[in-house]
């Protein structure tokens, strides 16, 4: 029995470790963002970002994006590299795909949310690269 509450605790402890918070302060309302490191499901470690704003002293769930993640297919491995940047009232979140061998998936994911002064969200550009040009907006 006490082996099971120190597995446990491990993984509450775990999460703690690998969990770094930050504020942002945009268009005068905060956001916080969580960056967590997780095991998935191939037993290697994918990190996400997960942003919220804040509320009345209440965090209010925005999205989730990964800042690093590993994923295979029968015949390939795929790496994802997410990041994040801040510019005056925008979020602008990227995500560049590689992989071993070369199958028909993008080379990168845009995305542009703009923080409007009464605090919300709204998704602006939503756009895939691939082949030396930008997809057709996702929205």
């Amino acid at each position: 029995m006490k082996a099971i509450y120190l597995i446990l605790l491990f993984f509450l402890f775990k999460e703690k470790i690998f969990a770094q918070k930050r504020m942002f302060d945009i268009n005068g309302n905060t956001f916080l963002s969580i960056t967590k490191t997780v095991v998935n499901d191939l037993e290697t470690k994918d990190t996400l970002l997960i942003f919220y704003r804040i509320k009345q002293g209440k965090k209010q769930y925005l999205f989730t994006h990964y800042l690093y993640r590993l994923g295979v297919d029968c015949n390939n491995e795929f790496k994802d590299i997410g990041t994040i940047k801040i510019t005056n009232d925008s979020i602008i979140l990227k995500t560049v795909y590689t992989q071993k061998a070369h199958d028909p998936i993008p080379e990168m994911e845009k995305k542009i949310y703009k923080v409007k002064r009464d605090g919300s969200v709204l998704l602006v550009f939503n756009k895939t690269f691939s082949n030396g040009k930008w997809s057709a907006d996702k929205n």
